[in-house]
């Protein structure tokens, strides 16, 4: 799997350096410029599209791989239920279980499981067939973190138990009260039993911006619960967007919603002004959108980002992409003082998003 993306990846880099290998004995027409625009953003969207569709798809084989265990696991009996309750710690009515630890709590993503429960000492025979269920898949669930290492992956079940790996303290862990009523649960997709993604968010567990995938998982119809899995913003941005500012740091790309909420950027100052001014709201609020294209947005606490470049392409993405929204690419202009400068967009299929290319030679 990531030897397919890095194969992709690479024809990506072949394309983009092929590109900059254009003669500039004088500016480039404006085919050539747009030509090579669109062929970034398509390979680099295709790039996009493929860690999103490896991060889903490995969240599937949990799913089946839960729905087996739990099928041919019993409840706790009476020696094994005792061992959980000792090592039983509560918050309120939230409840961190260590069976399996000695000594103080483990600290924040710590490479070992979280076995939460959220309904107190309620503990019926059910939610103890859930939590066996829970260590068996830990070894599944430690292998899914190690291949993508993208945050938090982590199981809600109907009976509001949760396993998340790594490990999530109990003061944290609160934040989640209560898991099925939570954006990650409700984003799987029930009625189509596939794949659902949440909008971008703000992490209370403080990993920052992020967006996560849920998967529901069945035994016949029979709903068990719902796994989920984290991809924080910040590693999308370094990971797809680093290599493309170009032979002399002229590319530009950006990543946003469909209604212009910022994800990503290729530049640093861009990076820390999305964690600085969400973190300081406590929500996702900053958009690439000009004064004028927030205020209709109905979200009181949205605001522009501080790059007038970042504004004008966010706006005039939307904008092409409601004008013709069957349009494999849409090229754009963007104006920033005198200086106007050649823009690229595509559609990320997997969440509906805009990723723009922008060539900041006039």
């Amino acid at each position: 799997m990531l030897q397919c993306f890095r194969k992709r990846f690479g024809f990506f880099i072949l394309i983009f350096l092929f590109c900059l290998a254009i003669p500039a004995k004088g500016p480039l027409r404006a085919t050539e410029t747009g030509d090579c625009l669109g062929t970034i953003s398509l390979q680099l969207s295709r790039s996009l599209e493929l860690t999103l569709e490896h991060v889903a798809e490995s969240i599937k084989a949990l799913a089946d791989e839960y729905a087996r265990i739990y099928d041919a696991t019993p409840p706790m009996d009476k020696t094994e239920k005792e061992l959980w309750m000792k090592q039983a710690f509560e918050k309120g009515k939230t409840v961190s279980f260590r069976p399996f630890l000695s000594g103080p709590e483990p600290t924040y993503q710590a490479p070992v499981p979280t076995y939460l429960f959220y309904n107190g000492r309620n503990i019926t025979p059910n939610v103890t067939r859930e939590l066996k269920t829970f260590v068996a898949l830990v070894p599944l669930f430690k292998v899914a973190y190690q291949t993508f290492q993208y945050s938090w992956v982590y199981m809600t079940t109907v009976n509001k138990a949760l396993l998340v790996y790594p490990y999530l303290p109990l003061a944290e862990a609160v934040n989640n009260l209560p898991p099925t009523k939570q954006a990650f649960y409700k984003a799987a997709d029930f009625a189509g039993r596939n794949f659902g993604w949440t909008q971008p968010y703000l992490d209370l567990a403080g990993a920052g911006m992020m967006v996560t995938v849920s998967y529901p998982v069945y035994a016949s119809e029979k709903l068990l619960g719902v796994i989920s899995r984290d991809i924080t913003l910040t590693q999308l941005s370094r990971r797809l967007l680093k290599p493309i500012t170009g032979r002399s740091g002229n590319l530009i790309g950006l990543i946003m919603d469909k209604e212009g909420l910022a994800i990503a950027a290729n530049r640093t100052a861009a990076t820390e002004e999305i964690e600085r001014v969400n973190t300081g709201a406590g929500s996702a609020i900053l958009h690439y959108r000009t004064a004028q294209g927030v205020n209709p947005l109905g979200n009181q606490k949205a605001v522009s980002s501080s790059n007038g470049l970042f504004n004008e392409a966010g706006e005039n993405a939307l904008a092409r992409a409601k004008e013709d929204p069957h349009a494999g690419i849409w090229h754009v202009k963007v104006k920033a003082g005198e200086k106007v400068y050649k823009g690229a967009a595509v559609k990320i299929s997997e969440t509906g998003w805009l990723l723009i290319t922008i060539d900041t030679n006039p």
